[in-house]
């Protein structure tokens, strides 16, 4: 259903005017090889691929390590569990609304480092204090800060690259990413089974800290408004700059 619904979105939807004014005033070549000789594009890919790395390790590790946790450490009986993901996942969704709805007020950056921070800093808290009593609600404020990050993700990263290898750049940034997302449940796991469940949490506290602190020191949003056509020249237009 959601693959028809986005067909049905997408269809004869035109690409944005920077993508065509790219395809017909850029030189042919390899999009590997102009990032690779670009080194202000070189070093977004090789930030938002560390980001992303530290993203999708902490996402990926909440997911594999909160059912766990439930059930082991909290007792809590493996018929609520479903439910008590089921509400986690909810108000992840209402996080993303909000999140992104923010962003368009205060900015991507703003919101990006500000959700990866309070994840960080829920993450030990809510290990902290549940208990079985109020794990419900603890969960339904985690569902809604740990998947916050992904309501501006896309957004923030494809206008840190100018339309002609934007693409290339955050698909291969976001899906060496995904390297993360492979270590993160072995890693967590062996924190758990040789050490304790709160080394775990400790390591997700360092991936959402990373996530947040590498955009927030080095990425800049806007660079690169997908809106504008770029020039005969192949420069491409940028948006205002945003701190």
């Amino acid at each position: 259903m959601p693959g028809v619904a986005a067909l049905a979105l997408l269809w004869g939807l035109p690409d944005p005017p920077s993508w065509t004014s790219a395809r017909q005033h850029a030189a042919t070549g390899n999009a590997f090889r102009k990032i690779w000789n670009s080194r202000p594009e070189l070093r977004n890919l090789l930030l938002w691929t560390i980001t992303t790395i530290a993203l999708q390790f902490g996402y990926y590790g909440a997911n594999s390590w909160l059912p766990s946790y439930l059930v082991k450490d909290l007792g809590v009986n493996l018929q609520n569990m479903g439910w008590y993901v089921a509400a986690t996942y909810v108000m992840m969704i209402v996080g993303k609304i909000v999140t992104g709805y923010l962003a368009d007020i205060y900015g991507r950056k703003t919101l990006w480092v500000g959700s990866c921070l309070l994840t960080a800093a829920y993450l030990p808290l809510a290990t902290r204090f549940a208990t079985p009593d109020n794990v419900a609600y603890i969960l339904l404020i985690f569902g809604f800060l740990y998947g916050a990050p992904y309501a501006v993700s896309a957004t923030y990263m494809s206008e840190s690259f100018p339309a002609s290898v934007r693409g290339t750049a955050v698909g291969t940034s976001y899906n060496l990413g995904r390297i993360g997302a492979m270590l993160s449940p072995l890693l967590i796991g062996m924190a758990a089974t040789h050490y304790s469940i709160g080394l775990g949490i400790g390591l997700l506290v360092v991936a959402y800290a990373v996530c947040a602190l590498v955009p927030a020191l080095f990425i800049r949003e806007k660079m690169f408004d997908p809106k504008a056509v770029e020039q005969s020249t192949g420069t491409p237009r940028t948006a205002p700059a945003s701190a």
